[in-house]
């Protein structure tokens, strides 16, 4: 058996991207075949990215969060870097995409943050995602005041 793991630092951006992956195996005793030392794989390589729309929003409202090129299947674990946040685990669709509405809590600390995307998993399909939201006071404009507490 062969165990690889690849550099979870590489980073590249864009669309998927199609490569070979290529494996060579050598052992100190002797090998009856060394033909069969050498393998190679196509290969195709997603890095999974996540957006916000709005990417500004006040306290009370809803912002849809956007995955595309997750594996299918795996969890998806959401978190705000500061804030607390309410929500279920989206389902990753067998394309590799996911929705998801979220409240901004009505008493939450006016910052920026990012939503953090997580695997959840001992050994992750894939690395942490982030995408930035800008929390903002509501409005007290006259003369509606809609937005007042």
């Amino acid at each position: 058996m062969l165990t690889a793991r690849l550099d979870p630092f590489v980073v590249f951006e864009g669309p998927p991207r199609p490569g070979t992956v290529t494996a060579t195996v050598a052992t100190t005793s002797r090998d009856a075949d060394p033909a069969d030392d050498t393998a190679s794989a196509a290969l195709l390589v997603r890095r999974p990215h996540v957006v916000l729309t709005p990417t500004v929003a006040r306290p009370g409202e809803v912002v849809f969060a956007v995955g595309a090129d997750f594996p299918a299947g795996e969890a998806v674990n959401l978190a705000w870097s500061r804030g607390l946040i309410n929500l279920s685990e989206p389902v990753v669709l067998p394309d590799g995409t996911w929705t998801m509405p979220i409240v901004v809590l009505r008493d939450t600390q006016l910052a920026g943050r990012d939503l953090q995307v997580r695997n959840g998993q001992p050994s992750p399909a894939y690395g942490d995602v982030t995408a930035p939201l800008l929390v903002v006071p509501t409005s007290v404009d006259a003369p509606t005041f809609l937005f007042r507490k």
